[in-house]
């Protein structure tokens, strides 16, 4: 991570290059290799599926997809799927226990880090770091709350121009958590907590929490929009996984995912 600048929303950072050519030399140097072209065309049509059923599972009841498959294919295994899929997933986890628990309810969740955050975060492990702070402090204070995080460093540019500014970025988080109505304002206090010192602009503007309210296909748009960038984000933050989760919420999303992928198996095999 290079920095720039700092702001009142947070630490201003540039293209590391360096840093993200070295960290896929390290990756196609492990014994693990790199996604197959196969795999990830596997990945875009499973992904495409998700987000064609809208708020409905790919498959019903029965077991069977409840929309049209144009071309059978055999979805890759969990292990092998894209942080881009796996939000979809870590989505409908939280709504499935939503569900379950109706005093619960899952909302869109994005807050900014401060620079001196930022810069220890970043040090010490990225995301990782960000998500288990948070993690701990909710405990601390008696919100056990489930929840999955991206991180983010792509901002748009300044004026009128619009569009999406690939030279400097602004390291934030988005995701998705599931609490009741009364704990918004706990984890609003946590996240200033674990965030520390900041002027008064950067509070004003620090958490956002807001209802899942999208008629274009509920949650999984929302996990769709906050791995936008995930390409552009690494250029920026080499040294950080893009995403991370609460451990109930992995297992539930895995389960999920292992339910469609032996549907969708079966289908393609007629």
């Amino acid at each position: 991570m290079i920095e720039i600048a700092t702001s009142n929303t947070g630490l201003i950072v540039g293209r590391d290059m360096t840093g993200f050519l070295s960290r896929k030399r390290e990756k196609s140097g492990k014994n693990r290799t790199l996604m197959s072209t196969n795999t990830f065309k596997r990945n875009v049509l499973m992904l495409e599926l998700a987000m064609a059923t809208g708020s409905r599972p790919i498959c019903g009841p029965d077991g069977k997809p409840v929309i049209y498959i144009n071309t059978p294919f055999i979805p890759p295994k969990w292990r092998d799927t894209t942080d881009k899929l796996r939000a979809i997933y870590y989505q409908s986890a939280i709504e499935l226990l939503a569900e379950r628990n109706s005093a619960s309810i899952p909302y869109r969740l994005t807050f900014n880090l401060t620079p001196d955050f930022t810069r220890k975060a970043m040090k010490e492990g990225g995301l990782s770091i960000i998500h288990d702070k948070l993690s701990k402090r909710l405990k601390r204070i008696g919100c056990e709350a489930d929840f999955w995080l991206a991180i983010e460093a792509v901002i748009k540019n300044d004026g009128k121009s619009g569009g999406w500014n690939r030279f400097k970025g602004r390291p934030h988080i988005h995701g998705s958590i599931l609490l009741t109505p009364e704990q918004k304002e706990i984890v609003c206090g946590a996240i200033r907590t674990i965030n520390g010192p900041a002027n008064t602009i950067f509070k004003r503007n620090e958490t956002r929490l807001l209802s899942l309210e999208d008629e274009k296909g509920g949650g999984k748009s929302h996990a769709k929009y906050c791995l936008k960038h995930v390409g552009w984000n690494k250029v920026f933050m080499p040294h950080t996984n893009t995403l991370s989760r609460t451990q109930r919420i992995g297992q539930v999303a895995k389960e999920l995912y292992e339910q469609d992928r032996t549907s969708i198996k079966m289908y393609s095999a007629k």
